[in-house]
Parts: structure tokens; sequence; C-alpha cells
């Protein structure tokens, strides 16, 4: 895991802790995928794909969520996260409460 995703995890982390939650993880995965398209028996095509992505978990008492966020920029967790519990005020939502 690079130092970035390790700065990432704890910051956000802290912050659902510091929102109210119970209990708070987040996971980085780094990868990377190749692709070799054959064609006629010659190689056509050569990609190196490389992608990051974060699983969140977040627990409110007794109440539960699992989120998967594409893009781990600080604007697309918080997105995720603000979607699924935060209303307008930056509260926890009623009924995670």
């Amino acid at each position: 895991m690079s130092s970035s995703s390790v700065l990432i995890s704890s910051k956000y982390v802290s912050l659902a802790l510091e929102l109210g939650a119970t209990d708070a993880v987040i996971e980085v995965y780094n990868g990377l995928t190749r692709m070799v398209r054959f064609s006629n028996n010659e190689v056509t095509v050569v990609k190196e794909m490389m992608y990051e992505k974060a699983s969140i978990y977040v627990s409110i008492r007794e109440k539960r969520a699992i989120l998967e966020v594409n893009s781990t920029s600080p604007s697309a967790i918080k997105k995720a996260v603000r979607d699924k519990f935060l209303d307008e005020q930056g509260g926890f939502l009623d009924k995670y409460l």
C-alpha cells in the first residue's frame, strides 16, 4: 500500500469517528491490468490499465453500511459518504442514529 493510501485511509477513518460513527474501516486497493489482443496470430492491441478504488465500512450504533468508490480522491470519498449518510447540515441522517 502506498503512503498516500495510508494517509487517505487514516484521514477518513478519523473524520468518520469525529462525525459520530462508532466504527469505520477504509480499504484502498491499487491494481494493474494488462491486456493483449491478437488478430490473425499477430498482436494488434496492448493496453496497461492502473486503477485505485476504496471500500468503506461505517457503522453508527447497530446500523451498518458498506460503500465502494472507484476513485480514492478526497472529493469522491467525501461525496460517497455524504450521499449515503449525511444531511444538509453535515450531521448523520436520523435513520442511521
